[in-house]
């Protein structure tokens, strides 16, 4: 009987809460230090594997996320990023501190992830169960998901992109939670006083603002914000307190417009607030009020939400079908069969459901339980349906990719430790045995987040090596010279060399991936070379032709920026010619609109895993859109016997080989022949212990032959100008 009592109880409506201030008292802070500390803590208990010379470059540490390279270099004024809140965060605190931008970029994400954990416990304390945040703060601030996004070295927007997420669903939930009753049906007096008229607009205007903040340092968060402020303002209308309704409706209303026109929504907003504030009655008469602010959402939702919703449904199908979103939508625009890049990166690959539990919430015991309790958590307190859509997002993990899992630890763990404080407060009155029920979990908790953090290693996205030639380049390359490399180090090279590149991070569609592709994928030397030349020159002309109708540079940085075509040549060829005319650059460089500022082509071993994609992408018809790229595949563990010619793979399957480049300990390069004709060739790297065996067509790719091969075979049309083979080499186009 007492089991069925407390089950009762549990499934009852949640206890009514007080005022805002009787939750921040000493437990909810208490519950604030625990979290962020844990989240710090579990962060840097790996620090010492960063700690070594293999993560230094020219006295600074370096990253181990692409992107983080974009902030660095908008940080310094060497790439477009330099609009970008991060960027902008990242000079100041740089300029505050003196500390150099990558020391920066290394130890910020340990330090500031764990700050998502603040509006969690918020949302904790509102509920009424302040206790219950530590667990909750955890689990949103440190779940696998968005632990291994936010490592040391980790820099990226996902850093700020939670904390504004979790700062505006906690906010929703705190500005309802006066002008809404606490439970789904009315139970007489509420606790607390309703929220005066000014104040729930001026809450809304301010609300808005935060959203806004999250907009602007992560964009994509636009589709979850609104879907929070439309779903939690329909729910608040639905369960708003007697007089309420006005407010609710006018503070939504501002909210939403801060959100889509910025200072002017938000000085609407506040203007109207002031106006309530000083004239409540007169907002109030007749209703004109309500009035006003259901024709203001009406207004939003016609001329904003509706175009909104065609461009959300465009962004979930890239991820659904990534390869045939992006080829459509570029050749829609060029008119060419352009390759896609978007289906072979990591995070857009779904997740298994048995993985989804670990990313989410490092167990399956956890994961469970705090599904469950999210659910117990809404029956009884409605308004935390505010964090729904974080849940939604983490559950979706599983068709859009693994990135979207680092959300859903924050319901979870809200789910998690109000059902822990629920049947602790059901079983006893004892405080301190309350709080103890909550210790225990939040170590069960941090023992199964950190138990799978064990088996990471460090990271880096490039070696020191990379890094040097990059650094070298800014000494000798012309101040307007542009960097030729695969597009995912784009960012790197802008901030080492401090040049601009073709190509990177947010530059990656096809038509910058094909010249790319090309210019590594293509066995001649002169094709290569007359590619990148003619690009070059064409884009030039474009800069020139821009410059003399008047067009400035954008965005303002040390570098001039113009917005420029890369494939207008070929795209006005057509198809077929544009095939036609790449390869007749194998054997004759046409003639140049203008000369190009200097062109440099860098090669590296980390491209050496991806040398089967490259060789697809870069072998593309573009009339056609097929592609005839070679193979190429790891071969881990392999033994060589160099005497026979024959790479054995420790299955036991072994292969009788044409040729092979053997990297020796020391560094040096040896190739082999034998004839052994359609026979597979191989690169060996003895320091790494990597092996690769592939075809012809791979093996004799410029981005194989111009690291590991002579130099002085691809003159005249490439000068060597850093040479640290075989790890990596920068040549000059000639």
């Amino acid at each position: 009987m007492q089991a069925v009592s407390i089950l009762r109880s549990l499934f009852a409506p949640a206890p009514a809460r007080g005022p805002l201030r009787s939750c921040l008292g000493a437990r909810f802070w208490l519950a604030v230090a625990l979290a962020w500390g844990a989240g710090t803590a579990l962060r840097l208990a790996e620090l010492g594997s960063f700690l070594t010379d293999a993560m230094l470059c020219g006295g600074e540490r370096m990253l181990a996320s692409h992107d983080g390279y974009a902030f660095l270099a908008g940080a310094q004024g060497t790439s477009r990023m330099i609009v970008e809140p991060l960027s902008g965060l990242m000079g100041v605190l740089h300029s505050v501190t003196g500390i150099p931008l990558g020391d920066l970029g290394f130890w910020l994400p340990p330090l500031v992830a764990g700050l998502a954990a603040l509006p969690v416990c918020l949302a904790a304390a509102r509920a009424g169960r302040p206790e219950a945040g530590a667990v909750a703060g955890l689990m949103a601030a440190s779940c696998y998901g968005f632990f291994i996004r936010t490592r040391v070295a980790f820099l990226d927007t996902d850093l700020v992109s939670l904390l504004f997420l979790c700062a505006v669903a906690a906010g929703l939930h705190v500005w309802l939670a006066p002008q809404c009753r606490a439970g789904w049906l009315p139970r007489g007096e509420e606790p607390e006083p309703g929220l005066p008229l000014h104040l729930a607009i001026a809450g809304g205007a301010l609300l808005g603002a935060l959203a806004l903040g999250s907009v602007r340092f992560y964009i994509s968060s636009r589709v979850p914000v609104l879907v929070m402020a439309w779903g939690m303002g329909a729910l608040g209308f639905l369960l708003a307190r007697p007089g309420q309704r006005t407010g609710l409706l006018l503070g939504l209303a501002a909210l939403l417009g801060t959100v889509e026109y910025g200072l002017l929504g938000l000085g609407l907003g506040l203007a109207v607030a002031a106006l309530a504030w000083r004239w409540p009655g007169a907002v109030r008469a007749h209703q004109l009020g309500a009035a006003a602010g259901g024709v203001a959402l009406a207004l939003l939702a016609v001329t904003v939400l509706l175009p909104r919703l065609q461009g959300a449904w465009n962004m979930i199908m890239v991820y659904l079908d990534p390869s045939g979103a992006e080829v459509s939508l570029g050749s829609a625009r060029q008119g060419l069969a352009l390759p896609s890049v978007i289906s072979t990166l990591r995070e857009t690959a779904g997740v298994s459901w048995q993985t989804l539990p670990l990313l989410m919430a490092g167990s399956w015991w956890a994961f469970w339980a705090g599904l469950f309790g999210y659910a117990l958590a809404v029956v009884r307190r409605p308004l935390l349906l505010a964090f729904a859509p974080l849940l939604g997002l983490g559950l979706a993990g599983l068709w859009l990719g693994i990135r979207f899992t680092m959300y859903g630890g924050v319901a979870l763990g809200l789910g998690l430790g109000l059902l822990a404080a629920d049947l602790a407060a059901l079983a006893t009155r004892r405080r301190a045995l309350r709080l103890g029920v909550q210790g225990a979990l939040f170590l069960a908790c941090l023992t199964a987040l950190y138990l799978p953090t064990r088996e990471l290693p460090p990271q880096r996205v490039l070696s020191p090596a990379f890094a040097e030639t990059l650094r070298e380049l800014d000494a000798v390359a012309a101040p307007d010279a542009v960097l030729w490399q695969w597009w995912d180090y784009g960012y790197a090279a802008q901030y080492y060399a401090r040049r601009d590149t073709f190509g990177d991070g947010g530059r990656h569609g096809g038509a910058w991936v094909y010249p790319l592709a090309v210019a590594h994928a293509s066995a001649s030397p002169a094709q290569a070379a007359n590619l990148i030349a003619w690009t070059g020159a064409d884009m030039a002309e474009q800069v020139r032709l821009r410059k003399a109708a008047g067009a400035r540079p954008f965005p303002p940085a040390a570098l001039e920026f113009h917005k420029v075509d890369p494939l207008r040549g070929l795209a006005g060829m057509g198809g077929e010619a544009a095939d036609a005319f790449v390869e007749r650059l194998a054997v004759e460089r046409p003639p140049l609109p203008v000369a190009p500022p200097e062109q440099y082509f860098i090669v590296a071993w980390e491209n050496m895993p991806y040398l089967k994609t490259l060789s697809a992408l870069g072998s593309r018809s573009l009339a056609t859109g097929s592609a005839w790229g070679g193979r190429s595949s790891p071969v881990p563990g392999a033994a060589l016997d160099l005497g026979r010619g024959m790479l054995r793979a420790p299955t036991g399957q072994s292969a009788a080989l044409a040729g092979l480049t053997l990297v020796e300990e020391d560094g040096r390069v040896r190739t082999l022949d034998w004839l052994r004709p359609g026979a597979p060739f191989a690169v060996v790297n003895r320091r790494t212990g990597e092996s690769f065996v592939m075809d012809a067509r791979v093996y004799k790719s410029m981005a194989v032959r111009l690291l590991l091969g002579d130099p002085r075979d691809f003159e005249p049309h490439f000068t060597l100008v850093v040479d640290k083979g075989p790890w990596c080499r920068a040549y000059r186009v000639n």
